[in-house]
Order: structure tokens, then C-alpha cells, then sequence
């Protein structure tokens, strides 16, 4: 399957690119900010999160149910309703949130994949019906944690 570029003509001006990384906001300090600073607790990470967009995630299914996967990791096999990832290299049990269309899923990377150049993600079914995205293509946002 092929994914059509779109014509950078016709993107709107506000566009984020595949390279583009969003972060949430943290207060800086020395910048006057329209609402009250509050003191951090003295625990907050120090770190800013950051999200990554995938323009090219796919998931897997039918071919793979029963199958324990090659992270071993769930028990009876792949399922339709297991949420998880396929990564190739990130250690099995690495937590990643996704996010897309307003719906966010935090789930464990479960098995090696994918396989196909250029993808760094294959959700499983249930991973992709939480987030409603079941198809090749892009618009996912990641993170780790």
C-alpha cells in the first residue's frame, strides 16, 4: 500500500511537519506568565515530555492472534482485544503513550516489528480501536513513559 504525499502548496500555514516535536508546557522561569506562579513540589520532573508525530503507523491482527509474540509476553497469545506495540529495538515492557483525535492510550511494547522500511510502530488491534485509528497512515503523536 501506498501513501500519497500531499502537495506542500496546498498544507495550511499552522502545519506540523514529521519532524516536529511537541512539548507539554512547564512555566519558565523569568518570563511573566497571565496567571499566578505556583511553586513546583519539590518531586516534579525536571525533564520536559516530549511527543514525537508518526506519519506512518500501521497495526497488525488476524495473522498474528494466538501467537505469544516475540516479547513472550501475553499469556495465551496475541489477542483482538490486546493492547500493545511492536518495536524493534526498545526493550520489551518499555511503556509508550500514543495520542490521537483527542484519545490517549499508554500501553507496553509487547513484540518486535515492524518490518516494513520506514515504520517505527505496529499497534495491535486493540491498541488501534482504543485510539480509533486503524489504518496505515499518520497523525499519531508518541512518547515514552
Amino acid at each position: 500500500m501506498t501513501i500519497p504525499q500531499l502537495d506542500p502548496d496546498l498544507a495550511s500555514t499552522g502545519r506540523l511537519d514529521a519532524a516536529a516535536i511537541l512539548s507539554e508546557p512547564r512555566p519558565i522561569a523569568g518570563i511573566p506568565l497571565d496567571r499566578p506562579v505556583v511553586d513546583l513540589p519539590a518531586n516534579a520532573p525536571t525533564v520536559q515530555i516530549l511527543w514525537r508525530l508518526d506519519n506512518n503507523i500501521s497495526w497488525y491482527g488476524p495473522g498474528f492472534y494466538g501467537r505469544s509474540g516475540a516479547c513472550g509476553m501475553v499469556p495465551g497469545g496475541i489477542q483482538p482485544d490486546t493492547v500493545g506495540v511492536a518495536h524493534r529495538t526498545l526493550p520489551c515492557g518499555t511503556k509508550v503513550t500514543f495520542r490521537y483525535n483527542g484519545r490517549t492510550v499508554t500501553t507496553m511494547v509487547i513484540d518486535r516489528g515492524p518490518y516494513v522500511a520506514g515504520r517505527t510502530w505496529d499497534m495491535t488491534r486493540g491498541l488501534c480501536t482504543l485510539l480509533r485509528h486503524c489504518f496505515t497512515g499518520g497523525g499519531v503523536y508518541w512518547k515514552l513513559g
